[in-house]
């Protein structure tokens, strides 16, 4: 085992690290108010990371709100049943899935694809990933591929890959956009994204979420496309200072004409399995309000199409995107 990096926080443990040609994978234990809490991390960085289970008991549900933001696709299709997961890391977004639906009569199968062999080890390992539910099938090969290659339909993408802090523009661009939603998206299938961006730059640049945002719109209209950003995990209520922090940002587009969203109760009560500490409704609450009732969101819905204006800024985005893809020294 590799030393350990000196950016591992104080209160943190190593429990194991490996290297791949393309990543440095740490499983990590650290201390907080909620109690030892663990976590996979890429490229030695602290900042980039899956998961979040409790080490005292790691079959507990995931506090990763990334993983709980996934069942938001449900407020647009109810019917969801084909899904993939691109990007699989802890397995935690599969294992909310399977929880809030934990009956054969839900018909939920879910694709789970992860481009390192090493993560679906360590995700078993570690974080209770749960290989053998018949409704879970893992790929290890590359996610692009595993869209493109297969012509089966689906109900609900999820998309959350990160290569040294950016989402890769292979996954953003709108010629992929419009081949999901020609191809790959039921009527009603539901796309999701998660990035780290700041929500707006103070230089009024266009940040990556802009940018993403930008070509969701321009794919599958503004009136389908819907943004969560992510506070903190102790649902606190986002706030407008929070639009210049770096923050992950859920995007979610309906392949509709009008996305329409079941009421909370009905949400609710389709969810089978409750966060430790708060429940799912306040954490609902959360989302809803930053999504649907905040001016700092409300203001992108009409105007956010892909304009000449905006193409140095996107190119600038992808140029700076790929030198960090191919800097062996970048972080």
């Amino acid at each position: 085992m590799s030393q350990i990096p000196n950016e591992l926080p104080p209160d943190s443990k190593l429990i194991e690290e490996v290297i791949t040609d393309l990543n440095i994978i740490q499983v990590i234990d650290r201390k907080t108010p909620r109690g030892m809490i663990r976590v996979m991390t890429f490229d030695r960085s602290q900042k980039r990371n899956a998961g979040g289970i409790l080490v005292s008991n790691v079959n507990w549900p995931p506090i990763s709100q990334v993983s709980w933001s996934a069942g938001l696709a449900w407020l647009y299709n109810p019917n969801i049943q084909k899904i993939a997961v691109i990007g699989a890391g802890c397995g935690m977004v599969q294992r909310n899935i399977l929880r809030w639906f934990p009956g054969s009569e839900f018909r939920i199968h879910i694709d789970a694809v992860d481009l390192e062999s090493h993560v679906f080890e360590l995700a078993r390992k570690y974080f209770g990933y749960p290989y053998d539910n018949p409704r879970l099938k893992s790929h290890c090969c590359d996610g692009l591929k595993f869209l493109t290659a297969d012509q089966t339909k689906l109900d609900f993408i999820f998309v959350d890959v990160f290569f040294r802090g950016r989402t890769p523009k292979e996954f953003v661009c709108v010629e992929f956009l419009k081949m999901l939603r020609a191809k790959k998206l039921n009527d009603g299938g539901v796309f999701a994204i998660n990035i780290m961006s700041e929500v707006e730059s103070p230089d009024g640049a266009l940040t990556p979420f802009l940018i993403i945002l930008k070509a969701l719109h321009h794919v599958f209209g503004s009136s389908q496309v819907f943004a969560y950003p992510l506070s903190r995990m102790d649902n606190e209520v986002w706030d407008k200072e929070a639009r210049f922090k770096r923050t992950n940002i859920v995007v979610f587009a309906v392949n509709s004409e009008r996305a329409s969203a079941i009421s909370h109760e009905a949400f609710n009560s389709k969810m089978k399995y409750s966060p430790p500490a708060s429940g799912w409704e306040p954490l609902l609450k959360n989302y809803w309000e930053a999504a649907s009732h905040s001016d700092l969101l409300a203001s992108y819905k009409d105007c956010m199409l892909l304009s000449e204006a905006d193409q140095d800024a996107v190119n600038q985005y992808l140029r700076v995107s790929d030198e960090r893809l191919k800097s062996p020294s970048s972080s």
